[in-house]
């Protein structure tokens, strides 16, 4: 399933430990998990050998201020983790993604433009992507996912073998 932007909410709980709600005037999110890598290469090795971190997960959100809610600033100036929940496209809010995060608020103003906002945010917990046909993580196991299918290897969901995935994802592709 394909998504325009023009759909997405995030929804952000006031204070800690409260449910969600959402949040009035953005326009724009993101979303990234990217991954440390060290550096392991051997005197010997005839090109740099690297392993992988854990992913750090993190994103933004923005759009214009509106003080009929106090969510982004509540978030930012006491330090505590909200929940926060990422709907990419309302016409389907089984997809999303999900956790405990951090925020940061930055409000921007000129005689030129809106007052705007921008919120980044860091995980405080374990952010997942929800949805139909998506796995759930599992620590330690790999898992099918659909972007990486191969044929006969896999059930869905289930954990798998990571050699074996290797291997035969190399010699599929």
């Amino acid at each position: 399933m394909r998504f325009h932007g023009r759909n997405g909410l995030v929804y952000l709980s006031v204070h800690s430990g409260d449910a969600a709600s959402p949040l009035t005037c953005l326009n724009s999110w993101a979303i990234s998990w990217t991954r440390n890598v060290t550096d392991v290469t051997n005197w010997t090795d005839v090109q740099h050998v690297y392993v992988d971190d854990l992913p750090d997960v993190a994103g933004t959100f923005a759009g214009f201020l509106d003080d009929a809610t106090s969510q982004t600033y509540l978030a930012a100036v006491d330090g505590l983790p909200r929940s926060m929940f990422l709907y990419p496209d309302t016409t389907d809010m089984t997809r999303y993604f999900s956790g405990p995060v951090l925020a940061d608020l930055a409000v921007t103003g000129n005689a030129a433009a809106a007052v705007s906002i921008a919120v980044n945010w860091v995980a405080a917990g374990l952010v997942t992507r929800n949805g139909p046909a998506v796995p759930p993580p599992t620590a330690g196991s790999l898992t099918s996912s659909p972007g990486l299918a191969v044929p006969g290897l896999f059930t869905p969901g289930a954990a798998q073998d990571p050699a074996a995935y290797a291997a035969a994802y190399a010699a599929a592709y």
